[in-house]
């Protein structure tokens, strides 16, 4: 009797658990018809890493791949000294990000 029981609890969440994964896969679904960029649309903080690591890395065609999917191009890395990008390639000699970014309307004076 006890094992009758368990094996219908067993059942009923297993049941449960099967119309939740539709539920989600529906709404995720549903989500991407409603907005067809969202599942397309880096989330910005990750979009800064990029942008922080091509300058860190002085590759230029990352750095315009990142800009060009939407990066802030007066975006901060995030240490604790919260370094701008801009300052990051200034600083580094790198005349050629600094030209991308300031093509992307990078701000020379950030307070």
């Amino acid at each position: 009797m006890l094992q009758h029981v368990r094996g219908g609890w067993i059942i009923i969440v297993s049941r449960l658990h099967i119309l939740l994964s539709w539920f989600i896969v529906y709404g995720l679904c549903l989500t991407a018809l409603v907005n067809p960029g969202y599942a397309q649309q880096p989330p910005t903080a990750a979009l800064s890493r990029q942008l922080v690591k091509a300058v860190e890395r002085q590759d230029l065609a990352s750095l315009k791949a990142t800009l060009a999917k939407g990066a802030d191009p007066n975006s901060s890395d995030t240490t604790w000294l919260d370094t701008p990008v801009f300052i990051k390639a200034v600083s580094a000699g790198n005349s050629e990000a600094v030209t991308i970014l300031l093509g992307n309307d990078a701000e020379i004076s950030q307070s």
